[in-house]
């Protein structure tokens, strides 16, 4: 037996929504005194499902309800396999682990209103995925949800504004995640993610911004906390609020992050360093942008050591603007005592960073004080460094 369902979008495209290739049911029934149990076996694609129902039929004390549990466990890899043709992953993607999912609902008709409920319980384990240059492994994912949906039904006594009224509600407030490693540039360990979710759609309020347009959703209340090791120093989220309704903010805390540590795993042509950093990097996020005020970071007494010989684009600077040739010596072997940077960002990108380093450095007498700021628009960078990935990655596969 074969399964496909597809939505219409614009004229002449169609999204798959149900893809099955096979389908196979084994179901017991029984009634008894207006109460008909339902106990089945599914098989779609390569998916086995099973599930449970309880349909109780209207009376004169009670109306129309249904019930039910869903539940299936199986590899990841399985799973896809079923919803790749609805859902494909993305190009160079790949993920395995295992998922054990169990779903409870009720459903009932109470004076024109339709309500229905379901509590989900969602586990992941031993997760591990690559996509391109970026992978993960070690990881595992709980999550206890609770789905609410109510909507009311015309009525010919209703007064207009109660017509057609719907609001659905999912709760998750105790999401947890947790990730072994990750490199995503950086190297990242015992990574933990917590989460207090609360997402609602309600019919009867207008969009008032993109995000939610494009969501769907009337409200979003996502409370995050994360820790974890990085640059043999650690990273903290004591807070991230985000609303798509109203103003999102956190802030970012770096505690003991090794400068010879990211030289390692970020290496630069003719450039060492060390010493350890501590920083913050507060942010406020409204209609999807982002704005950092105030971000800062700074090393760590003693200081650190800076040697700086034949990098290319230091070389380049040199030719370019003699005046910085005192700059280019002081950084050959340069020892500081103190370095603080401070980092601003806008919602159009536009980043501005203020770099103070004091110290002394091999060959000139007095202290050495050096000021720089560099302003650049991290949008277009990203983006740039992103085609320049794509286009690098796309000629390796034609050489290979």
């Amino acid at each position: 037996n074969k399964l496909d369902i597809t939505k219409q979008i614009g004229k002449s495209r169609r999204q798959p929504l149900i893809a099955f290739d096979n389908i196979t049911v084994t179901q017991q029934l029984n009634l008894s005194k207006g109460l008909l149990i339902g106990s089945e076996q599914w098989q779609l694609n390569t998916l086995n499902l099973s599930s449970y129902h309880l349909l109780k039929f209207a009376d004169k004390k009670s109306p129309l309800s249904l019930a039910g549990q869903w539940s299936f466990d199986t590899d990841i890899e399985t799973a896809l396999k079923t919803l790749q043709k609805v859902q494909p992953l993305p190009d160079n993607f790949t993920i395995q682990g295992h998922s054990k999912l169990k779903a409870g609902f009720a459903l009932s008709e109470i004076d024109n209103t339709s309500q229905f409920e379901m509590k989900i319980q969602q586990q992941l384990s031993s997760l591990s995925g690559q996509w391109n240059d970026k992978s993960f492994n070690g990881g595992d994912v709980f999550a206890q949800c609770q789905f609410n949906w109510q909507q009311a039904h015309d009525d010919l006594t209703s007064p207009a504004a109660e017509k057609h009224f719907a609001h659905s509600q999912l709760v998750c407030p105790h999401t947890a995640i947790s990730l072994q490693q990750a490199k995503i540039g950086l190297s990242l360990t015992n990574l933990n993610l917590n989460a207090n979710i609360e997402l609602n759609k309600d019919s009867n309020k207008t969009p008032t911004n993109w995000l939610q347009q494009v969501t769907g959703l009337s409200e979003t209340n996502i409370n995050l906390t994360a820790s974890g090791d990085m640059l043999d120093g650690r990273f903290l989220l004591p807070e991230f609020v985000l609303k798509l309704h109203d103003q999102s903010y956190g802030y970012l805390l770096l505690q003991g992050l090794s400068l010879e540590k990211f030289l390692e795993e970020q290496p630069q042509v003719g450039v060492k360093a060390n010493g350890l950093f501590d920083g913050v990097l507060p942010a406020v996020l409204v209609d999807g942008k982002v704005t950092i005020t105030g971000g800062k970071l700074a090393a760590r007494a003693p200081g650190g050591l800076i040697e700086v010989a034949g990098n290319p684009a230091m070389d380049q600077l040199e030719l370019s603007q003699p005046y910085l040739g005192l700059v280019f010596t002081a950084l050959e072997h340069l020892n500081y005592s103190e370095l603080s940077s401070t980092f601003d960002m806008i919602p159009n990108g536009d980043a501005e960073v203020n770099i103070a380093v004091k110290g002394n450095s091999r060959g000139i007498e007095r202290p050495v004080h050096l000021n720089y700021s560099h302003q650049e628009n991290l949008i277009q960078l990203y983006k740039s460094t992103q085609i320049g990935n794509q286009v690098q990655s796309k000629i390796e596969t034609k050489v290979q």
